[in-house]
């Protein structure tokens, strides 16, 4: 099949392609339509090229049978996966209407209001927690860490609904064993935890800190280790410390501050002890006030975007 053979119409498996949401290094990304039940659905497709190659099929699978076992209402889901032949790999996702946390933080260049972003880092790191701590029907403790945790993988919905994608790089991480195979680095540099950017091992406190880049960002506006350079972007990751958020936005309190700071310590010892304790943090982080609720969050998820927006974040495939 041609490259340019994906248009609108197209059958992929029992799915029409009607629009083209996403595309990205190993995948795009289209809304799709169930021609039985009618069910909507976006479908990552692999590109053509890659069909036959056995790593990249493999690692778009793993990531469809992630999607199909870890059920969470934070995790987006799998629907499907399949095969058309010899070129067509595919799997469906849930179709989300909302915005990615990059597109929010474009459309609110200051930060945002700090209840907002503990509302969206509580649950992203739920959805960590609950991942990290995985275990299959037969007791093995997986200990999923997903290795590209950014803004444009956190999507939040118009339901005010923090939903984070994209497993496809995510390394399992197994009970015996006690951290990842080191060597080769896979992720989105700005946002990566030091022993990741230095291809060390990576493990669920790499995901803690690469969620505090996200935080820092959310309230700051601008990305903390993002660099004109990639050499630039590893060593300000590894080496350069995190801004005090108070300098930039002295409103937000100060326990606040201290989370962010600390899931961005250098040393993975030295950050928390899971995301589940980040989770905690950030919620009693604001004393007596609360974080904001679904119908002040949903009100973030309507930027200037495309309408609907599905699992895209397919451009930090090795």
């Amino acid at each position: 099949m041609a490259s340019g053979a994906l248009v609108e119409g197209t059958r992929v498996g029992p799915y029409a392609l009607t629009r083209q949401l996403a595309v990205g290094g190993m995948a795009s990304v289209w809304e799709a339509q169930h021609r039985d039940g009618g069910q909507r659905v976006a479908l990552k497709v692999l590109h053509w090229q890659y069909a036959s190659d056995d790593r990249i099929v493999g690692r778009f699978l793993d990531e469809a049978r992630l999607g199909v076992v870890l059920q969470h209402p934070n995790i987006v889901r799998t629907l499907d996966v399949g095969r058309d032949g010899p070129s067509l790999v595919y799997l469906a996702l849930d179709l989300l209407d909302g915005a990615s946390l990059n597109e929010v933080v474009q459309a609110n260049p200051h930060g945002l209001p700090y209840p907002a972003v503990v509302a969206l880092g509580a649950q992203a790191a739920d959805a960590l927690a609950y991942a990290h701590a995985f275990r299959r029907d037969d007791g093995a403790l997986l200990n999923l860490v997903h290795r590209d945790v950014k803004p444009s993988n956190l999507l939040l919905t118009v339901q005010g609904v923090l939903k984070v994608i994209d497993f496809g790089i995510a390394r399992v991480q197994w009970e015996t064993k006690g951290q990842t195979q080191t060597g080769s680095f896979v992720g989105s540099l700005a946002y990566s935890a030091p022993e990741q950017v230095n291809e060390l091992a990576v493990t669920a406190a790499s995901d803690v800190f690469s969620l505090g880049a996200v935080l820092h960002e959310l309230l700051t506006g601008a990305q903390v280790f993002g660099r004109a350079s990639q050499a630039a972007t590893v060593r300000a990751v590894s080496w350069s410390p995190a801004p005090p958020v108070r300098s930039v936005r002295p409103d937000v309190p100060r326990a606040l501050e201290a989370c962010v700071l600390r899931a961005l310590e250098k040393k993975p010892e030295a950050r928390f002890e899971s995301a589940a304790a980040l989770a905690q943090a950030l919620r009693e982080s604001l004393g007596g006030e609360a974080p904001w609720g679904p119908e002040q969050l949903a009100a973030l998820a309507r930027v200037p975007r495309r309408p609907l927006v599905a699992a895209s974040g397919t451009q930090s495939l090795p």
